[in-house]
């Protein structure tokens, strides 16, 4: 689907401004959309969970998307390119949270990482009405929750996360090799998630792959290994996305040079961030700060 390829590489991919960390590892929100949502595309280093509550909804990937009904869920890893378009009248919750934030809680055995490390087409979805009359009520329990905050909202919120996941799970029925894949895939998720956070928390300069091993305590070559096999990309090419986003954010939201910009996310210069955005974005930052202000002015 080359359509779905453009929309996220085509100067519209973007870092969405997700401040989760120690201190807050959880936020949610719940958005409603009076009219028709151009495509839009997402990078931060966050979980997500999406329920979609009323409308409809189309959760695009690279080369492929999924249109979910009321009561849907999609599960996207952070740091996977993902986009989304929405139809007039449609509401949305959105919760990004730390893998900390739900610990290592298990649904009979099964990891509730294993749902969000199944490659995308294998993950789990609601497919029955009465699923999804259920997932509606514990849509609108745990936007409350994030959106109103009472005490213990983040008790709260959990208990919803893993109500939805728990409700997924018990649906989720792939082939066995698959469930095996997820489950290894979601211990090594755990392994190289130190390495995942030290790149997206310094944004600013170029994350050494020595310095990533050595926070998840392996040798360099076991690391590059299993992050790649993990996460699908080598660490150097994930830790450059995660400048890229900050750079997004930079000129979204500032004026200062792209000179600047390179300097302040770890670039060697304004020439450099300039093919990796062409690379990446298929545009330059000059572009890309353009057309994102643009839909920055449609929108309000």
């Amino acid at each position: 689907m080359a359509d779905v390829a453009d929309g996220l590489r085509g100067g519209l991919a973007r870092a969405v401004d997700v401040q989760v960390g120690p201190s807050e590892p959880v936020q949610g929100h719940v958005g409603h959309y009076p009219g028709p949502a151009p495509v839009d595309a997402d990078f931060h280093g966050a979980f997500e969970a999406v329920i979609l509550l009323q409308g409809t909804y189309k959760h695009l990937y690279e080369g492929w998307a999924i249109s979910v009904q009321p009561g849907g869920v999609v599960l996207t890893p952070g740091w996977e390119w993902h986009g989304w378009e929405c139809s007039g009248g449609a509401g949305l919750l959105v919760v990004h949270f730390l893998p900390e934030f739900l610990g290592d809680e298990t649904f009979d055995g099964l990891s509730w990482r294993s749902l969000f490390a199944a490659p995308p087409r294998e993950r789990p979805r609601v497919t029955t009405a009465e699923t999804r009359e259920h997932m509606l009520a514990i849509g609108e329990e745990l936007g409350r929750e994030v959106e109103e905050k009472p005490p213990a909202w983040r008790v709260g919120a959990r208990l919803g996360l893993l109500r939805v996941l728990l409700t997924l799970s018990r649906g989720w029925r792939p082939p066995a090799k698959t469930r095996a894949r997820a489950q290894s895939a979601a211990a090594n998720l755990t392994r190289v998630m130190p390495a995942v956070g030290l790149a997206t928390s310094n944004p600013d300069r170029r994350v050494s792959v020595d310095e990533a091993a050595g926070a998840c305590a392996m040798s360099v070559s076991q690391f590059c290994s299993i992050f790649r096999q993990t996460m699908g990309l080598s660490f150097g090419a994930f830790a450059r996305r995660a400048r890229l986003a900050r750079a997004t954010e930079l000129l979204r939201h500032t004026d200062l040079s792209v000179e600047a910009i390179a300097g302040a996310t770890g670039f060697v210069d304004g020439s450099h961030i300039h093919r990796v955005f062409r690379s990446e974005y298929a545009c330059t930052p000059g572009e890309y700060r353009v057309r994102s202000r643009g839909r920055q002015q449609r929108r309000r």
